[in-house]
């Protein structure tokens, strides 16, 4: 027989690792949803991307893009600086299409990763890899456009900013 004061002992660490048994199961509850968020964020933003790319197929497939223009059937992300930018540098109406594209896509990869970041699942580092696509991207028409024309999560609309987008 155990004395009462080992007895006691014995109840405490039993109780103890009863109660960091429960605060891990906590934990892992909170990552697994967390992990469960990302993913189902990641899944919406690479729907939207084949989105992009048959839009993209599309618009490309159809010749008449500049006959749209011109009847003021644009769109939405044609501006008058886009416009202008392509009679400036005289930029076939496809290479425009593609370039919009493209930014786009680097867009939804980019708020993909703010959002995982902003979740804990991915390290700072890793965000940081992707801010060279955007640097100096303030200046590009196509590029403003295609933040405009997205839906991204506040926190890209942050970093954004910090790096010279106006919104």
């Amino acid at each position: 027989m155990y004395s009462s004061k080992t007895r006691d002992l014995i109840e405490l660490a039993g109780i103890l690792s009863i109660v960091a048994s429960l605060i891990f199961v906590g934990m892992q509850l909170r990552l697994d949803q967390r992990t469960a968020t990302g993913a189902a964020y990641q899944s919406r933003a690479e729907a939207r991307i084949e989105d992009i790319r048959l839009r993209m197929e599309i618009e490309l497939s159809s010749n008449d893009f500049e006959n749209r223009i011109a009847r003021g059937d644009a769109p939405r992300w044609w501006s008058e600086e886009v416009a202008a930018m392509q009679r400036e540098e005289e930029i076939p109406a496809g290479e425009l299409i593609r370039t919009y594209q493209r930014r786009s896509i680097d867009l939804l990869h980019l708020d993909n990763l703010v959002f995982q970041h902003s979740l804990g699942l991915i390290q700072t580092a890793t965000l940081e890899s992707v801010f060279g696509v955007w640097r100096g991207g303030a200046e590009d028409p196509i590029a403003r456009a295609a933040i405009g024309t997205g839906r991204i999560h506040p926190d890209t609309i942050v970093l954004l900013k910090e790096l010279g987008f106006r919104f």
